[in-house]
């Protein structure tokens, strides 16, 4: 890894940290007295990689709550709930069914962008016909046989 490769991550953890923090500020938080002190505060935990150890680590309603975050429980309105829950199982499907699927953006008009990345499969290599061991075929009756 060279001082390159270390920059560009302490640059994109900057500017994840910058993003998240206006975000937050700008809309979730914004009708919060000390918005910008806290969305900074959240975007500070949030990108502790001592905390979670990974990008992609799962975070809790409660613990997102306890963060200062605004959430609001799925399960309190049903009638939202069960689009929102069939939506999300079927892309975890598509994403997770090997079929390469890698980013959707669709929108209201039916109109989708679907990312695919290939996947290629390596099996094992052909062995080569004189290796290890010497084959021998020999016919007998009509039926090849392939001695090794």
């Amino acid at each position: 890894m060279g001082p390159a490769l270390l920059s560009q991550c302490e640059n994109a953890t900057a500017l994840s940290k910058e993003l998240v923090s206006t975000w937050l500020e700008q809309f979730m938080l914004s009708k919060h007295k000390d918005a910008k002190v806290k969305a900074q505060e959240i975007a500070k935990h949030l990108s502790w990689h001592k905390q979670f150890n990974s990008h992609n680590r799962h975070i809790g309603r409660n613990q997102a709550k306890d963060l200062g975050l605004i959430i609001e429980d799925l399960e309190a309105d049903q009638h939202f709930q069960d689009p929102v829950l069939f939506i999300y199982h079927a892309t975890a499907h598509t994403f997770t069914g090997g079929s390469g699927v890698v980013k959707i953006i669709e929108n209201h008009l039916g109109k989708a962008f679907i990312g695919v990345q290939q996947v290629v499969q390596f099996g094992q290599p052909p062995i080569p016909p004189d290796f290890p061991y010497r084959r021998e075929v020999c016919e007998d009756n009509g039926m090849t046989h392939v001695m090794i």
